[in-house]
């Protein structure tokens, strides 16, 4: 047995394939807010950043309240309103399902709120995979909630 034992993943960009899903949810707020468009490398970049940071990353000129609004709206698309595809890299579920069975436990660390992470856990089955997971917002950054 290796001499640790959790091994800690990012979900964006390292376990699904959400890049296309991201960027269109960007482009969205930035629409509705009528702020100008950037260019999906522009967007690309900020992928990974916790979202008030990729806003203001983006559109520096914004005041906290705009950035405020601009980040419901991208949750709202992102959440609720649209279906750009995101899915699992190939061969993750597999990979993960090896490193249990080699003893190791997994854990997610994120820098997305939780309410984005839990419903994709849900939908892709791999919620009972994970022992624990930590996001920057909800629950307080001292806990960490179980599967």
């Amino acid at each position: 047995m290796p001499a640790y034992k959790l091994i800690i993943f990012d979900w964006d960009g390292t376990l699904m394939d959400s890049q296309a899903r991201i960027v269109a949810c960007l482009q969205c707020a930035a629409e509705e807010m009528q702020l100008p468009s950037l260019a999906e490398n522009t967007l690309k970049n900020v992928i990974g950043l916790c979202l008030n940071e990729a806003v203001l990353s983006l559109y520096p000129q914004l005041k906290a309240d705009q950035v405020r609004h601009f980040a419901d709206r991208y949750r709202y698309h992102f959440i609720t309103a649209n279906d750009t595809p995101s899915g699992l890299f190939t061969n993750v579920r597999h990979m993960l399902q090896q490193l249990i069975d080699k003893g190791f436990m997994l854990a997610l660390a994120k820098g997305k709120a939780r309410r984005g992470l839990e419903p994709v856990l849900l939908e892709t089955g791999l919620n009972t995979l994970f022992h624990a997971s930590r996001c920057p917002m909800k629950p307080p950054l001292g806990l960490i909630r179980r599967y």
